[in-house]
C-alpha cells in the first residue's frame, strides 16, 4: 500500500481505512462485492471530515471505488443513491462525477437523464468534452435514437477518427441505412465490430484511481 507522502496525516490515515475496507473491490465474487460496498459506506459514514483539498480528495477516491464496485455487481440505483450521499445539493461535485451517473442511467434505461446531465457538463465545460463524456454523450444520444446529436456529438475533435467513434457511426449508418458511409468506414473498425446488423459497444465499468492501490 503506497500513501502520499505530501498528504497530511489525517488523510493518509484515512486513506489507509479506506484502502482496508475495500481491499475486496477486485473480486469478481458477489458475496465479496457486496461487503465491499457496505464497507465503504460504513466507513464513510464515520469518518472524520478533513481540510481543504484533501477533503474533496478523499471524497472522490472512495465515491469512485464504490461506483466501480456496484457497477460490478449491475447495482445501477445504488450508483444514484450515493451519489446524493456523497454530493447533496449544493455541495458542487467535480466534473469528473457526472460520468458516473450518466453511465447509471444509460444502465437503467433512462437515457434521456443521461443526455440532461452530459449536456449540462457540457455547458459548464464551453462545449469541451473529454473523449470518454463524449463517448457517453454519443452513446446515450443513439439510445434515444436521436442520430442527429449523436453524429454531431461525434464530430467533435477528441473523438473525431477514433476508433470508439468510428464504431458508433457505424452503427448510427447501419440504423438510417447508410451504406455508402458504412462502406467508408468498415475497414477502419475492429473486426468485431465490422459486421452487419452493426454492434453497439457495451458499457464500460467505470474504474478508480485507487484500484492500482488495492
Amino acid at each position: 500500500m503506497t500513501l502520499d507522502t505530501a498528504a497530511s496525516n489525517q488523510y493518509n490515515q484515512q486513506l489507509a481505512q479506506l484502502l482496508e475496507v475495500a481491499g475486496d473491490a477486485k473480486s469478481d465474487q458477489p458475496t465479496q462485492l457486496i461487503q465491499t460496498a457496505k464497507n465503504i459506506q460504513k466507513w464513510y459514514a464515520n469518518r472524520g471530515v478533513l481540510s481543504g483539498f484533501e477533503e474533496g480528495k478523499i471524497k472522490l477516491e472512495s465515491y469512485t471505488l464504490l461506483v466501480h464496485v456496484f457497477s460490478k455487481l449491475e447495482q445501477y440505483e445504488d450508483i444514484l443513491s450515493a451519489y446524493e450521499t456523497w454530493y447533496p445539493a449544493g455541495s458542487n461535485p467535480p466534473y469528473f462525477t457526472k460520468n458516473s451517473l450518466a453511465n447509471a442511467y444509460i444502465q437503467l434505461g433512462r437515457y434521456e437523464l443521461a443526455i440532461a446531465e452530459l449536456e449540462g457538463l457540457s455547458r459548464e465545460l464551453d462545449g469541451n468534452l473529454h473523449e470518454g463524456s463524449a463517448g457517453n454523450l454519443a452513446l446515450a444520444y443513439i439510445y434515444a435514437a436521436d442520430y442527429d446529436n449523436a453524429l454531431d456529438t461525434l464530430q467533435q475533435g477528441n473523438l473525431e477518427g477514433s476508433a470508439y467513434g468510428d464504431v458508433l457511426k457505424y452503427y448510427i449508418y447501419d440504423q438510417q441505412n447508410n451504406q455508402t458511409k458504412m462502406a467508408e468506414l468498415k475497414g477502419r473498425l475492429p473486426a468485431a465490430f465490422a459486421v452487419t446488423p452493426a454492434l453497439l459497444p457495451r458499457v464500460g465499468i467505470p474504474q478508480s484511481p485507487l484500484l492500482a492501490k488495492l
